[in-house]
């Protein structure tokens, strides 16, 4: 799915919540852009919440000189944080590398649950070259980690785990138990294969009703 933010701020609170929902977004920029950007990805990253922001390097400072390329935002990627918000950042050195980065970016981001600066130049960006034929199967794609249906009761975000990364869970997730308001029977569903558990219920053929409720 593509959409086109009405601005820098918009794109990244939109990676924000689609993060959140579950998705794997990312966004595209130039170095204006990204310190437009600069808020909402420190909330991504103490949110925890994985997102991929490439940033297509040109000339500045501000507005600058939009075609001419320039490599001049390490340290904004870097450091450009209100408080202690370390940040992930990579740097392609060509076309097919390009691709190779952004499958690695979306892995880290998977991985540890954080925001990945991918940072690219505009010579980059506008260039067209043929590269070896891409085999899919040889790429590996990673997802994030879920919890389990013990884990959703009660879940807990940003719960300690061994190597730091606790489960996070989508808005749809619901316990295997289900409440004591619920009638049984009672059965879970697996929904869109990401372990997502839904109660569903079946009102009784012989359950009474109230006329006056």
């Amino acid at each position: 799915t593509c959409v086109q933010a009405e601005d820098e701020i918009a794109a990244i609170g939109m990676l924000a919540g689609a993060s959140f929902a579950g998705g794997k977004p990312m966004t595209s920029t130039a170095g204006p852009g990204l310190s437009l950007m600069t808020e909402a990805i420190g909330l991504a990253t103490t949110a925890e919440l994985p997102m991929v922001v490439v940033d297509c390097q040109r000339t500045g400072p501000s507005t600058g000189i939009p075609t001419k390329p320039e490599q001049s935002d390490l340290y904004q990627a870097l450091f450009s944080a209100h408080g202690d918000a370390p940040r992930v950042v990579m740097a392609p050195i060509d076309v097919p590398e390009s691709f190779r980065i952004a499958i690695e970016a979306f892995n880290i981001a998977e991985t540890y649950q954080t925001p990945v600066i991918v940072l690219s130049d505009q010579l980059i960006a506008e260039r067209k070259v043929s590269i070896e034929r891409i085999d899919p199967k040889k790429l590996q794609v990673v997802e994030r980690r879920r919890p389990t249906p013990g884990e959703l009761e009660p879940y807990e975000r940003f719960r300690m785990t061994p190597d730091g990364v606790s489960p996070m869970a989508i808005p749809t997730m619901v316990s295997r138990t289900p409440p004591a308001s619920i009638s049984a029977p009672a059965a879970i569903t697996v929904l869109d294969g990401r372990s997502a558990w839904r109660l569903e219920t079946e009102a009784s053929a012989h359950a009474k009703v109230d006329p006056m409720s």
